[in-house]
């Protein structure tokens, strides 16, 4: 089984797989962070749309709810995300309604933003069990990203490299429990024995 995302081309190759964490990494400013916004924008609407049960979310370390919102609502109406900051699209101008309702329509969605820029993986793991059992099934959990989590490693040479394979483990630990597809975003480049070694084993993109 694999998590419907709205976008056909990764719909179609079944990239988002229950029950899986996948590492979304790349340089700076390559879209990660745009990818996994719409995967969650699209599968909450894909809920909605078939009206199932469940819910997805997002723990967003970098960007807060508002900001995120925005974003979201600039993707689903199509309107410059400048034009919206820099006020040139101001209250009453076409582009401003088409997303204004845009924003009206994605705070009705199954969609649940912890914007907590001090966030440990082990919070992570207990918003996640409980949003499953209180709103669930949980589909798709997207954290962003894994450099700016408050976890430690302990001190010394090895403390990074703890620490990065805690977060991943734990993160593993949602998928096996409830089911989710969980998204780790991250700027680290990592090998297929490097992901198996830090994380247990997971997918990437």
């Amino acid at each position: 089984e694999f998590v419907d995302c709205g976008m056909p081309s990764l719909t179609q190759h079944k990239m988002f797989p229950l029950s899986s964490l996948l590492l979304l990494s790349g340089l700076p400013s390559m879209g990660k962070t745009s990818i996994a916004i719409q995967a969650v924008l699209g599968t909450a609407m894909k809920l909605r749309e078939n009206n199932m049960a469940g819910c997805v979310s997002i723990h967003s370390l970098e960007m807060p709810l508002w900001r995120l919102f925005r974003r979201m609502a600039c993707m689903l109406s199509g309107v410059e995300w400048n034009g919206i900051e820099d006020g040139k699209y101001g209250t009453g101008s076409y582009q401003f309604d088409r997303f204004q309702q845009a924003l009206d329509y994605i705070e009705t969605l199954p969609l649940f933003v912890n914007d907590d820029d001090r966030q440990t993986s082990a919070k992570v793991v207990y918003s996640c069990e409980a949003l499953h059992l209180q709103k669930g099934p949980l589909w798709l959990t997207v954290s962003d990203y894994l450099g700016l989590f408050a976890d430690t490693g302990g001190k010394g040479e090895e403390a990074e490299p703890l620490r990065v394979s805690a977060i991943g483990r734990r993160h593993k630990s949602i998928a096996n429990r409830t089911g989710a597809c969980v998204v780790l975003v991250s700027a680290l480049t990592l090998t297929p024995a490097m992901m198996v070694t830090k994380f247990g084993g997971l997918g990437s993109l």
